[in-house]
């Protein structure tokens, strides 16, 4: 699996779930396009109105900007990576969480906003146990330590990052890891004033957006008149096949994954600018 931000090491069944953070709906990768399905409630905690995210087919650009996008830049260049990160001990059917934890705290522009403290436990809004604020004391200890540790102050807490999650029980890392990104996100909703306060695209434009996120372009297009159809959704994640002969690269699975199907025959589409049914493109692409 990979991330808009950083590529992850596999954890479970390769291509398995594409998710749609904020949707009620998953799409499985069985297909060239998926087929949806219903999600747990929690499965992800942005909302996807299509109405507040673009117009005749356009994204439409945030009213508001919740984390500069300047300072999102120079946090991405952080290098102060000189000496390798302490390892992580397993305190139990805990492989999960600490491949996950490594991948965060590799990745650059999230290492390099934790380090610097940009998050403040003095002020966080969290009433009881703060995801972001432990991540950053772990992140600390993770680069400034000097032997392995382990990191049971987060895995002891996994209810309090999903409710599907047991502590003690294996789970899988990228739910694992969709949960921790989540976490983060809905804590800095809270410290802008709520997703209640802002509209969608707003909502996506905090650190974690910027780092991991992105958008799915759905789009039809009628061959006979050029008529677009588009719908976006955003998404943190993007499961792609390994499995194929085709497949010998990330860049050849994101071609795979971004590959075009023509509309033919009985399986025409009805264009709402022709009236008719017609030839038409139909893919997916990332926007």
């Amino acid at each position: 699996r990979t991330m808009l931000g950083t590529v992850l090491p596999v954890a479970g069944a390769i291509g398995k779930v594409l998710r749609y953070p904020g949707s009620k709906a998953r799409i499985h990768s069985g297909g060239q396009h998926g087929r949806l399905t219903e999600a747990p409630e929690d499965a992800s905690s942005l909302t996807d109105p299509q109405a507040d995210r673009s117009k005749n087919g356009v994204l439409l650009p945030p009213t508001k900007v919740l984390f500069p996008y300047k300072i999102f830049l120079e946090l991405h260049d952080f290098d102060d990576f000189e000496d390798p990160p302490c390892g992580l001990l397993n305190c139990g059917n805990s492989c999960f969480g600490a491949s996950a934890l490594q991948c965060l705290g590799h990745t650059r522009a999230l290492t390099g906003y934790l380090l610097a403290r940009m998050h403040s436990p003095q002020t966080c809004l969290a009433r009881d146990w703060c995801f972001l604020c432990q991540l950053q004391l772990h992140v600390q200890q993770l680069r400034m330590g000097t032997s392995a540790f382990s990191p049971s102050s987060i895995l002891s807490r996994v209810r309090s990052i999903g409710k599907q999650f047991t502590v003690g029980r294996q789970e899988d890392s990228h739910d694992f890891l969709l949960g921790m990104l989540n976490s983060m996100h809905d804590t800095l909703l809270k410290e802008a004033g709520g997703p209640k306060q802002m509209d969608q695209r707003t909502q996506e434009t905090t650190l974690i957006h910027h780092i991991f996120g992105g958008y799915t372009r759905s789009q039809v297009k009628c061959l006979g008149c050029g008529f677009e159809s588009n719908m976006f959704e955003s998404t943190l994640d993007i499961c792609l096949h390994i499995m194929h002969h085709r497949i010998h690269s990330v860049a050849s699975a994101l071609a795979s994954f971004t590959e075009h199907e023509i509309l033919d025959g009985d399986n025409k589409y009805k264009c709402d600018n022709c009236n008719k049914y017609c030839r038409a493109r139909r893919g997916l692409d990332i926007h």
